[in-house]
């Protein structure tokens, strides 16, 4: 048997209910993809996804994540270290419970949502999918980002052009509305005479069975702003 060892220090969460690619994706450690079953492992990340079954799924002392896979009958046994990011565990026990069958992904609800974090940066950014259109003007997202170089915020709405302010006052959820209050004038504005709005909210619209783990990923990073 072949043993491969991994370390979760990097996590990314994708939630995806759009009825062209419905899917949810995650990487801890390994990539884990359903498009509606179950949660299969993906052994080709960096190429076009080459999803397989896995077997004998358990979380060894809230530590360690182990699994089979077979692959041309030739059997690996997958070994994913979870202590080495905050959301490891919690990802890996979301993946279990959504194969026992108790969960699965509907196309229902509008709020696309990729969050991912490691342990000094993160980036999230929300997208109300129910704007279908082509043109960008009329999308409507949401992006809030920590990296090497600083803190941003960046507000599109309908009929309204981008914006994108790097300071960030403020970042705070309660149960399913998020806040973000900006300071600053918005970068990308010429005239640079527009003042940040004191507070922009958005109210998630996202499967009740997915709020727990999504609250969990945007709550670790909000404390990584605020640190």
């Amino acid at each position: 048997m072949n043993i491969t060892k991994s370390k979760a220090n990097f996590i990314q969460f994708t939630l995806d209910p759009d009825t062209t690619w419905t899917r949810i994706d995650i990487i801890a450690g390994e990539n884990f993809r359903t498009l509606g079953d179950a949660f299969q492992l993906n052994i080709t990340p960096l190429t076009d996804a080459t999803l397989v079954p896995f077997s004998n799924f358990q979380i060894e002392n809230q530590k360690t994540l182990i699994l089979d896979v077979t692959v041309n009958k030739s059997l690996s046994r997958y070994q994913i270290d979870l202590t080495k990011h905050k959301a490891g565990l919690a990802l890996a026990e979301f993946i279990e419970e959504y194969n026992a069958g108790a969960l699965k992904i509907k196309t229902t609800f509008s709020d696309s949502i990729k969050i991912e974090t490691d342990k000094q940066f993160f980036k999230f950014q929300i997208e109300d999918i129910s704007y279908n259109d082509t043109n960008i003007e009329n999308k409507k997202w949401l992006i809030v980002s920590r990296n090497k170089y600083g803190v941003y915020a960046q507000i599109k709405e309908p009929l309204i052009a981008q914006r994108r302010y790097e300071q960030i006052k403020s970042v705070e959820l309660r149960d399913n509305l998020l806040k973000v209050e900006c300071a600053g004038k918005d970068v990308w504005n010429e005239s640079a005479d527009e003042i940040a709005p004191s507070l922009y909210t958005w109210e998630l619209n996202i499967q009740p069975e997915f709020s727990e783990i999504v609250r969990t990923l945007l709550t670790i990073c909000i404390e990584q702003l605020n640190k």
